[in-house]
């Protein structure tokens, strides 16, 4: 009995062996199922005015599981702590909310916005202005809107899209694109402009004739403009193409305008 034992286990392993070409399929999940974040801007080097490399620390985020209620989770209030780690709480800002994958092959579709805004709902719009003086770093960031979406199966990650799995660091990665638009002006004198052989420097620069308020669709990332129509006081620096002497900047919200500089 022994002999015929051993002689069937060993029967077992050849036929689990790497010469039939059997693989076993890795579980690409942490461990723990928890959803973890890594999240960034793109485009960052086309924009002076607007969020900083690092200035992205919080943002909303939709997990749509069309299989499961259960694991489907909206409106997430995720912050980026002083070691650049990402957590997520509920709209209060303070109720940690963890948030799980159902399995490494179900599909889910995730959106992300900011900022954060405590009503935003699936189907619904977030709202907001622009800022009407830009000309601080500070005011410029607060005008920028950001939006990504895209689905996410966890086994299978596209990572063309804006916002998939990464199955080397365990993590949903999500690239923000910016939601609005930027305007650059270039800014040359020319001789008749000198005086007394110096070149002027400008020391302001105003953008008229656009709506400031925006409505974004968290469906879609479509973008309204609204409101009144209102002069914006652009950012002034020396990024300016070669050639030109000063450079100013302005988020504003996409429209069709007749606008002055």
């Amino acid at each position: 009995n022994r002999l015929y034992i051993a002689a069937l286990a060993a029967a077992l392993m050849a036929g689990c062996s790497d010469d039939d070409g059997m693989t076993v399929r890795k579980n690409v999940l942490p461990d723990d199922g928890v959803i973890r974040l890594e999240a960034g801007i793109n485009d960052m080097s086309s924009r002076a005015v607007g969020y900083t490399a690092n200035g992205l620390d919080e943002l909303g985020l939709f997990v749509d599981n069309a299989g499961s209620a259960d694991y489907s989770y909206a409106n997430v209030y995720m912050k980026k702590d002083a070691s650049g780690k990402w957590t997520s709480f509920e709209s209060n800002g303070t109720t940690p909310w963890m948030m799980l994958w159902q399995s490494q092959s179900a599909t889910v579709d995730v959106t992300a916005y900011a900022p954060y805004d405590a009503a935003a709902t699936a189907d619904g719009n977030v709202a907001g202005t622009v800022e009407t003086d830009q000309t601080a770093e500070e005011n410029g960031r607060k005008s920028d809107v950001l939006f990504a979406a895209a689905a996410v199966t966890p086994d299978a990650p596209d990572t063309s899209n804006d916002i998939y799995y990464d199955v080397n660091t365990e993590k949903l990665k999500v690239n923000m694109g910016h939601a609005l638009s930027k305007l650059t002006v270039n800014i040359r004198y020319g001789t008749e402009m000198t005086q007394g052989g110096a070149v002027p420097a400008p020391e302001a620069v105003t953008l008229g004739g656009t709506m400031t308020g925006w409505s974004l669709s968290i469906a879609d990332g479509t973008v309204l403009a609204s409101g009144s129509v209102q002069d914006i006081a652009m950012m002034l620096s020396d990024n300016a193409a070669e050639g030109y002497d000063k450079c100013a900047e302005a988020i504003l919200v996409p429209q069709a305008a007749a606008f002055t500089v």
